[in-house]
C-alpha cells in the first residue's frame, strides 16, 4: 500500500512538473515564434546577436558552478542553514568568474557589431538592457538551484509558470505598441521582467529569505570550498568549451556571415525548443533523483529506463522534421519556407547536443567531472578542418558545421558514461 502511495505522488509530481515545464516552454516557444513572424531578417539577427552575447555572459561566469549543487550537497538535507550557507557559497564564487565572462563578450560584441555596422543608439540600449537581465538571471538561476536540492518542486513549476507568461505579455506588449526602432529594447526588458518576476514569486519563502543572509563558519566554508574545487577543477576549461560550442553556429555565422545567415540559423532553431521540456523535467526530476540514488543495481537501471525513454521521445521528433518539415516552417513564418530542406539538420544537431548534455549532467550529478578534457582537442580539429576545407559563411555551412560538432559531444559523452557503466558491471561480477 505504501509503495503504491509512493508511486502515485512520484507520478503526480511528474505529471504536474512535465505540465509546468511543457506550458512555460511553450509559452516561450509562442513569443519565440511571434518575435521571428514579426521582425524583419535584419532585425532578428540582431536579436539573436544579442542573446547570444546574454547566454555567453551567463554560462561563462558558470563554468560548472551549476553542477556542483547536487553533488556537494546529495542526501543531506541537515541542519538547514548548512545547505542554504553550501549553496550561497557555490553563488558567491560565480561572480569571480563574472569579470573575465564580461571582457570576452565585450570583446566578441564589440568586433561583431562593428562589422555588421550594428553601433547606434537602439542597438547599444537593448545591449545594456541585456546585461542587466543576465544579472537577474543569474540570482534566478541560484534560487532555482536552491529549491531543486531541498525538493521544493511545487514553487520551481510556480516560478516556471509565471515567469513564462510574463514574458510572453511583455514581449507581445513590445511587438504591439513599440515603434519599430525599440523593438529589440523592448524584447531584451521583457527578458529581465521575467526573471524579476520568478524572482517575485521566492519572495515569501523562507529559505530563499535565508539564502540571501547565509553564512557559513570558517572552517565549514573551507570545506565547502575544497569540495567545490574538487568537482570544479576538471570542468573549468571544458565547460567554457561547452558554452561556447553551444551557441557556436551563430557564434561563427556572426563573425564570418552574413546577416541573413545569422537570421535564418537563429530562426531555424526555435522548433527544437520542444526539447527543453525533457531538459528542464529531466533538471527537476531525475538529476537530483540521480544524484541521491544508492549506488548499484538501483542507480543504474534508472540511468537505463530514462534514457531509452529519452530516445524514444526525439527519434519521434527528428522523424517529424524529415517527413513534415513545411508543418515545423509554419511555426517561424513563410519567410523561411526555402530553408525547409535544412530543418532536419537543425533537429538532428539539437537532439545529439540535448542528448551529450544528458548524459554530461548523469556523470556529474554523481560527482564524475574527471576526463572532459579530452573533447576539446577532438572537436577543435574537427571544427578547425571544416572551417579550412568548408568554411561557415552560408547557412548549410553553418548547419553541417553544427552536426559534425554536436556528433563529436554526443559519442564522446556517451562513452564516457558507458565507462562508468562497464566501471560497475565488472567490480559487481568480482564481487
Amino acid at each position: 500500500m505504501a509503495s503504491g502511495h509512493r508511486l502515485f505522488s512520484r507520478l503526480s509530481r511528474l505529471s504536474f512538473t512535465a505540465g509546468a515545464e511543457t506550458i512555460g516552454v511553450a509559452v516561450g516557444a509562442i513569443s519565440g515564434f511571434a518575435i521571428v513572424h514579426e521582425l524583419p531578417k535584419a532585425v532578428y539577427a540582431q536579436y539573436s546577436f544579442i542573446v547570444v552575447c546574454v547566454t555567453f555572459l551567463i554560462g561563462l561566469s558558470d563554468v560548472g558552478l551549476s553542477h556542483c549543487y547536487l553533488p556537494l550537497i546529495g542526501n543531506r538535507t541537515h541542519p538547514l542553514s548548512w545547505v542554504i550557507g553550501a549553496c550561497r557559497r557555490v553563488y558567491q564564487l560565480r561572480w569571480l568568474f563574472f569579470l573575465p565572462a564580461l571582457v570576452f563578450v565585450l570583446c566578441y560584441w564589440t568586433y561583431a557589431s562593428v562589422q555588421h555596422a550594428w553601433l547606434f543608439g537602439d542597438f547599444i540600449a537593448a545591449s545594456l538592457i541585456g546585461a542587466v537581465a543576465v544579472l537577474v538571471t543569474i540570482r534566478e538561476q541560484a534560487s532555482r538551484s536552491l529549491l531543486i536540492v531541498l525538493r521544493h518542486v511545487s514553487i520551481v513549476n510556480r516560478m516556471t509558470l509565471a515567469s513564462s507568461a510574463a514574458r510572453l505579455g511583455f514581449v507581445l506588449a513590445a511587438l504591439l505598441l513599440l515603434p519599430a526602432a525599440y523593438v529589440v529594447i523592448g524584447l531584451m526588458l521583457a527578458t529581465a521582467l521575467g526573471s524579476m518576476v520568478a524572482l517575485a514569486q521566492l519572495v515569501a519563502v523562507p529559505e530563499v529569505k535565508a539564502f540571501g543572509k547565509a553564512t557559513l563558519e570558517k572552517t565549514q566554508r573551507a570545506d565547502v570550498d575544497q569540495r567545490v574545487k574538487a568537482i570544479l577543477q576538471p570542468l573549468v576549461i571544458p565547460m567554457i568549451f561547452y558554452q561556447v560550442q553551444g551557441v557556436i553556429a551563430v557564434f561563427l555565422v556572426s563573425l564570418f556571415g552574413v546577416t541573413n545567415s545569422i537570421a535564418e540559423v537563429g530562426a531555424l532553431t526555435r522548433p527544437t525548443l520542444i526539447l527543453a521540456v525533457l531538459d528542464r523535467v529531466m533538471n527537476v526530476l531525475l538529476f537530483p533523483g540521480i544524484a541521491r540514488a544508492a549506488s548499484g543495481a538501483p542507480l543504474h537501471r534508472l540511468i537505463v529506463r530514462s534514457q531509452l525513454l529519452y530516445f524514444s521521445l526525439v527519434l519521434l521528433l527528428l522523424l517529424s522534421s524529415i517527413v513534415w518539415p513545411e508543418l515545423w516552417i509554419l511555426l517561424i513564418g513563410r519567410q523561411y519556407l526555402p530553408q525547409k530542406d535544412l530543418l532536419w539538420m537543425v533537429f538532428l544537431s539539437a537532439i545529439q547536443m540535448y542528448a551529450a548534455g544528458t548524459a554530461f549532467a548523469t556523470l556529474t550529478s554523481r560527482g564524475k567531472t574527471s576526463g572532459q578534457f579530452l573533447l576539446i582537442p577532438l572537436v577543435l580539429a574537427i571544427q578547425l578542418a571544416l572551417v579550412i576545407f568548408m568554411g561557415v559563411s552560408t547557412t548549410r555551412q553553418a548547419l553541417v558545421f553544427s552536426i559534425a560538432t554536436s556528433t563529436t559531444f554526443f559519442v564522446f559523452q556517451y562513452a564516457m558514461l558507458a565507462r562508468q557503466y562497464l566501471t560497475y558491471r565488472e567490480a559487481k561480477s568480482r564481487a
